[in-house]
């Protein structure tokens, strides 16, 4: 909380519970005893002191209120593995959405794609690559592709992989990141697939099994 907001609603109480509750004793007080004089200044305190309250509301609901940004969304639509070639690297396509009111930008890096013979291995190491930097006007739909040309698929990779049951495991991971275009915090955005062959576009996501070692900045 900003101290500015602390500052306010602190006085709101005090006006509330405090100053306008005297007003309203004191008004009463000085009508028992008769006093005109000090029931009509209690009745004035009152009428400011209601006054002040409604501007510190009037002031949080339509000034206030306003200034307030809202945190971008960005998320994935869709994906969809491109077919398997042996001597060629694999490529995704994506369908990605700036669901948000603001224009954001985006950032994906560390394309790793990796092929283990054990089907049920969950922990792998992601390589550097390309960055890629994009930004996105509000309610904005991108239809991009993801490369991993580190790894060249080779004939026995795409056989185990479409044996039954599974012979290996296919794992494709980006880290991306977002974050409104006027700065601000980032959000993540984490690209975490396997390759599965009974579905169509060939790529379930990650569960919270599967984890990629990041290699260190400067590496």
């Amino acid at each position: 909380m900003k101290i500015t907001d602390f500052l306010f609603d602190s006085a709101y109480q005090v006006v509330t519970w405090v100053l306008i509750a005297l007003s309203i004793g004191g008004f009463f007080y000085f009508l028992g005893k008769s006093n005109g004089r000090g029931a009509l200044w209690s009745a004035i305190a009152l009428f400011i002191f209601i006054a002040i309250m409604i501007g510190i509301v009037a002031d949080r609901f339509f000034f206030r209120g306003t200034n307030k940004k809202e945190r971008p969304y960005v998320i994935f639509r869709a994906t969809r593995l491109k077919p398997l070639t042996v001597g060629n690297y694999p490529v995704i396509e994506y369908q990605l959405e700036n669901i948000s009111k603001g224009e954001v930008s985006v950032l994906f890096k560390y394309a790793t794609c990796q092929f283990t013979q054990d089907a049920k291995q969950s922990s792998f190491q992601s390589v550097t690559s390309d960055e890629v930097k994009f930004t996105m006007a509000p309610t904005k739909v991108i239809y991009g592709q993801m490369r991993f040309p580190k790894h060249i698929l080779v004939e026995d990779e795409i056989k185990a992989l479409n044996q039954e049951p599974e012979q290996g495991r296919l794992a494709f991971y980006a880290r991306g990141e977002y974050k409104d275009i006027g700065g601000g915090p980032r959000y993540p955005l984490n690209f975490c697939m396997l390759y599965n062959p009974y579905i169509d576009g060939n790529l379930i996501f990650c569960d919270s099994a599967i984890t990629f070692r990041e290699p260190k900045e400067g590496d």
